[in-house]
Formats: structure tokens, sequence, C-alpha cells
């Protein structure tokens, strides 16, 4: 293939195919915690007074989180639980809060602790406000919530869970759910005692994602036909001239 022809097959099929900005992603670590200098001992504390502003907590009744050293190798973790070991269900909510501005391609990995919790499933359907349920869910607004986790493990074990958020947004398709901007993530547990009968724990919460990178751009339809145009004009300059030689020749 001649070099015009080379030059004529970019043009129509490399700058032709799109326009306009490219997003090149750079790997970003948008929130960790994994519990660790906290506490310092096997004593629990309340969660509230040891972590971040990040961090809120929640229960309707007798619920309640706290964070203790669970061992050596570990370091700490956050636990929930029912603060009254009286049988009555109770249910406790750990909401982490992270802005996800110009951030895309983004993955939450966490690891979960059953302590002999029953489970009671969160379900795949959207709710409002609170749900007795144990998961994991998320919102974007502080009302409207998606639960993304339902714990599937064994008793007095510990399993990492990874979920593709903005793949999970994608695919829940609802103008309610919006990874632009601020998002938050609900870990949460129902059951009627305190740990270890009941209660679950969390530990090494990560979340990651791909910067924004608005710098490298492609030329706009217009900007495109105009270099094919240049092209061809360069094509049928080389033709006339490849003619021109010949005419001389034979003459």
């Amino acid at each position: 293939m001649s070099l015009t022809k080379a030059l004529l097959a970019v043009a129509i099929f490399g700058v032709g195919i799109s326009s306009g900005t490219a997003h090149a992603g750079l790997e970003l670590e948008v929130y960790s915690q994994d519990f660790n200098n906290l506490n310092g001992t096997s004593a629990f504390v309340d969660a509230g007074s040891v972590l971040g502003t990040e961090w809120t907590f929640q229960s309707p009744n007798q619920g309640r989180a706290r964070v203790r050293d669970w061992s050596a190798s570990r370091g700490g973790v956050l636990i929930l639980d029912d603060r009254v070991d009286n049988g009555a269900n109770a249910l406790s909510e750990a909401i982490l809060n992270v802005n996800l501005s110009s951030v895309t391609n983004v993955k939450l990995s966490f690891q979960h602790y059953d302590a002999n919790d029953e489970e009671h499933p969160m379900g795949t359907s959207m709710f409002t406000g609170s749900k007795n349920a144990d998961g994991v869910s998320i919102s974007s607004d502080g009302v409207n919530w998606f639960p993304i986790v339902d714990f599937d493990q064994f008793n007095n074990s510990w399993k990492t869970y990874d979920v593709d958020l903005t793949a999970f947004a994608a695919s829940a398709a609802s103008s309610l759910l919006d990874l632009n901007g601020n998002l938050q993530i609900k870990f949460q547990q129902y059951d009627n005692w305190s740990y270890n009968a009941d209660g679950r724990g969390f530990d090494n919460i990560l979340i990651k994602g791909e910067t924004v990178d608005s710098s490298l751009t492609v030329p706009e339809p217009a900007t495109a036909s105009l270099f094919v145009m240049a092209i061809g004009g360069l094509a049928g300059s080389q033709t006339l001239k490849r003619r021109h030689r010949r005419s001389s020749q034979k003459s």
C-alpha cells in the first residue's frame, strides 16, 4: 500500500471513529480504612469516638457500633451488634460518606466476619430509609438505598467481598443513583444478641477508582472531514505527478 493510501485509511478509519474529549484513567485510592491504631487493646470502644467525620452511626433501637483490636495479625475491626441480650432484634448501621467527583470505574472491597449472626436477607429491591436486614447498600441522596451485598458465608469466618460500583449503577439504570458526587455506603447488621452470640465484623474497607483526564482530545467531525479532504487532495496531487512523469518519459 502506498503512503498516500495508508494516510487516507488512517483518516477514514482512525479519525472518523470518534471525536471530542478522550478520558484517560489514572488509578486512585479514594478511601481506605483498616481500623488499626484506633484503640490499641482488645477492649471495645464506641466507633463514633475514634473514626472520622466521614462515618455516621445510627440505630432506631438498641444496636451499636464499636471498634476493638481483633488480633496482632489482623489489628482493629469494626463490630456491629445488639447492646442488650434480651432477645429483641436490633438494627445497627454504619454509614461511610465518600466523594466520587471526577472518579470513574469505582470499586469497593471489604472483609466481613459472621459472628453466628442469623441471616436476614436484604434482597435486591431499592428501599427508603432503613431496612431490618443484614448487608450493604449504597445511596447518593441518603434516602433511597440500593442493596449491593447480601451476606452468605459460614459462621466464625472472614470473607472478602468485591463490588464494581460503576457496573452496578449502570445495571440499576436509576435516576435516583448517581456516582458522580457524594456517595453513602451503609454497612448494617440486624439480630437479637450481642457479639459474639450474634453480630458482624468489618475490616479493610477499600474504595478505588480512576481519575477522569480531559486533557486529551481528538478532532470533532468537521475537523476530521477537513483532514480527510486534505489527505484526498494529497492523493490527487500524487496521482497527477505520476501521470506527468509517465507522459514525459513517453515523449
